[in-house]
């Protein structure tokens, strides 16, 4: 008798254990598929998180600009602008039709940070949608050829 009893415990024994083994498999998988499916909305809410912060940065680089062209007669002579509020700026692309020394504008611009010029006159900027405020204060600038 105690043999088959050895035998019929030895059975529980491992019936018991076999279970208790595929339940913690099934829970070690239900585990990582919850880990993965984490990661995987992590890795959502950083990207998410990094395109909104491109967008302000994107956001901050555009700008409406209102202020005066001048002409400035250094570095072989080049057009600046100088904005309302006082800051200066160095238009890359500024239509020749509005290369005038004492015209008031106002634009549309993108602060270019990955560009340097030898004018070293403020921020460098790629002008676009310039509009005329004001042409009586245009003159001549000595020097300027275009």
């Amino acid at each position: 008798m105690n043999q088959k009893m050895f035998k019929l415990a030895n059975k529980i024994s491992c019936s018991v254990l076999l279970v208790f083994s595929l339940s913690a498999c099934n829970a070690d998988t239900q585990s990582a598929s919850k880990t993965e499916a984490s990661l995987q909305t992590t890795n959502q809410d950083t990207t998410a998180k990094a395109n909104i912060a491109a967008d302000k940065e994107k956001d901050k680089n555009h700008m409406t600009l209102k202020g005066q062209v001048v002409y400035n007669d250094f570095e072989g002579g080049f057009y600046g602008f100088i904005a309302d509020n006082g800051d200066k700026y160095t238009p890359m692309n500024l239509p020749m039709e509005h290369r005038k020394n004492g015209l008031i504008i106002s634009m549309q611009a993108e602060v270019m940070k990955d560009m340097m010029t030898t004018t070293q006159y403020g921020e460098l900027i790629k002008v676009s949608n310039v509009e005329v405020i004001d042409a009586s204060k245009v003159s001549e600038a000595k020097g300027a050829q275009y």
